[in-house]
C-alpha cells in the first residue's frame, strides 16, 4: 500500500523514489517473496534493489529481535545524507508495540513505542501510516485491485507479537472496540514525557559534567534525586554510545558508585561496559582489554609501536625526551609495572615510587598497571607519556626522542577544582 500510494503522488516528490527489499531468509517462501516485489517494482517502472540477510541467529537470541536488527543494519547501507526512510507500520503495530513492551517492563521511552520520525544514519525514518487501522489499509487495497502475498509466520504463535494479535487482541478489541487507536494516543503521550525527559537529562548532564565533557561530577550527582539521578545516567550513556543497564544494575550504580565514600574505589560491569569513580570524577568506559604485566616488547624507535592500550611513537626534538645517546641502536624495551619501580624525573631531586607519582599526577587507577614503562637494559628511562629519568633525559642542545602514548590523555583525572 504504502508503495502505491508513493508511485500516485510522484509527480508531487521531488525526490528519487529507491526501493528496497529485505530477504531475511528465514521463511521456505522468502524466494517468492523478493520475486513479487520484483515485480510489482517492475509493474510500476521502479528499480528494486533487494538484500539478503547472510549471517546466521545466534543461539538464544530472538528471531524478531535478531531479524529487525539485521534489516535496519542493511537498510542503513543504502541512506545518503538528508535521506528519508519510509516504512508502513501502522497502528494497530504501534498498539502492540506498546502492548508488548508493557509486559516486558519497559520505561516511559520504550512505551512510546515507535517513533512517528527519528534521526536514522544520516537523514531520517519516518512512518506515514501511524494513524491508519489495519481495516483501512486492506480496503485501500481490495479497491486499489492491489495484490500481496500474506506471512504464513505470522501463525507461528510461539512468537510474542503473533501471539498477542492471534490470541489476546481479538477479545480485548471485541471489549473495547477503539483500542489500536486508545494505545496508539497512550503511545503518543509516553513519546511526550520521553521528550520531557531527555530534555530534562540534557539540562543536567550541561552542569554535571566536567570540563573534559564525557566525565560527570559526582559532588554534584550526589545532590539529586535518584529518580532525576536515573534519568541522567540513561541520558549520559546513550549519549556516549554504551548499552544501558537493566533498572538493577542502575541502582547499583546509583549506590555502589555514586553514593560510595569518597576513599573508595568502585566499579560496576555489565555487558562490555563499565563505571567507575575516583576522586570526584564518574567515568563511563568499555571494558580495558586483558592486561599481561609479564609482556614484554622490544620497540625500533624510527617505528609506531601497537600495544594493548594505545599506540607509542617516538618523535625527534631537540632538548626534549631521552638523550639519544643514551638510547643505542634507537631501540627500547617496553614493560609493564609489577610494583616497587622507581624513577626520578628530571627537573627533581630524589628518585620517587612510580605509585606516588601516579598518585601525584591524578594518573586513573586502573590504567597504572598498563602504561608502558621503557628500559635501557634494566635501567627505567622513561614512563610513556609522562616523564623521563633525569640521568637519561636530553639537555638543551642535545637531540632527544620524544615520547607519545595515544592513551596517555584518557588515563589522567581532569582538573576539577572549579
Amino acid at each position: 500500500m504504502l508503495l502505491h500510494l508513493l508511485y500516485r503522488l510522484r509527480n508531487e516528490i521531488t525526490s528519487e523514489l529507491r526501493v528496497l527489499h529485505v530477504n531475511h531468509g528465514i521463511n521456505a517462501g522468502a524466494l517468492q517473496w523478493s520475486r513479487h516485489c520484483a515485480a510489482v517494482c517492475k509493474g510500476l517502472g521502479l528499480e528494486l534493489v533487494v538484500e539478503r540477510i547472510d549471517i546466521d541467529r545466534p543461539l538464544g537470541t530472538s528471531i524478531e529481535s535478531w531479524a529487525r536488527k539485521q534489516r535496519y543494519t542493511l537498510l542503513a547501507r543504502h541512506m545518503q545524507s538528508g535521506d528519508l526512510l519510509l516504512t508502513a507500520h501502522h497502528q494497530q503495530d504501534q498498539a502492540e508495540t506498546l502492548l508488548l513492551q508493557l509486559l516486558r517492563g519497559a520505561g516511559v521511552k520504550g512505551l512510546a513505542a515507535m517513533p512517528r520520525l527519528r534521526e536514522f544514519c544520516g537523514g531520517w525514518h519516518a512512518r506515514p501510516l501511524l494513524d491508519f487501522t489495519r481495516p483501512q489499509i486492506l480496503s485501500y487495497a481490495v479497491q486499489a485491485d492491489l495484490q500481496w502475498i500474506e506471512d504464513d509466520s505470522n501463525l507461528d504463535e510461539s512468537l510474542d507479537r503473533n501471539f498477542l494479535r492471534r490470541q489476546i487482541w481479538p477479545r480485548l478489541q471485541q471489549h473495547w472496540p477503539g483500542l489500536s487507536r486508545t494505545l496508539a494516543r497512550v503511545a503518543n503521550h509516553q513519546a511526550q514525557a520521553a521528550s520531557l525527559l531527555e530534555d530534562l537529562a540534557r539540562q543536567d548532564l550541561g552542569s554535571l559534567r566536567l570540563q573534559e565533557g564525557s566525565i560527570l561530577d559526582n559532588r554534584l550527582l550526589q545532590s539529586i534525586s535518584r529518580p532525576r539521578l536515573a534519568n541522567l545516567l540513561r541520558y549520559w550513556l546513550q549519549e556516549l554510545a554504551l548499552p544501558t543497564p537493566n533498572a538493577g544494575k542502575l541502582q547499583q550504580v546509583i549506590e555502589d558508585v555514586i553514593h560510595s565514600s569518597y576513599q573508595a574505589g568502585p566499579c560496576v560491569r555489565w555487558k562490555n561496559v563499565e563505571i567507575r569513580r575516583y576522586r570526584y570524577g564518574v567515568y563511563a568506559q568499555t571494558v580495558l582489554p586483558e592486561h599481561d604485566p609479564d609482556l614484554i616488547l622490544d620497540w625500533n624507535l624510527q617505528e609506531s609501536c601497537g600495544i594493548p592500550v594505545g599506540t607509542l611513537q617516538a618523535r625527534l626534538a631537540q632538548g626534549r625526551g631521552i638523550r639519544c645517546t643514551a638510547v643505542p641502536g634507537e631501540k627500547l624495551q617496553i614493560r609493564y609495572r609489577k610494583g616497587g619501580e622507581r624513577l626520578k624525573p628530571a627537573g627533581s631531586e630524589h628518585h620517587k615510587p612510580l605509585k606516588k607519582l601516579f598518585q601525584q599526577r591524578g594518573i586513573l587507577p586502573w590504567y597504572r598497571d598498563r602504561i608502558p614503562l621503557l628500559y635501557a637494559g634494566d635501567d627505567l628511562v622513561a614512563v610513556a607519556g609522562y616523564w623521563v629519568a633525569g640521568e637519561y633525559s636530553a639537555a638543551d642542545d642535545e637531540p632527544g626522542w620524544e615520547i607519545h602514548w595515544s592513551a596517555a590523555a584518557q588515563a589522567l583525572t581532569p582538573d576539577i577544582n572549579r
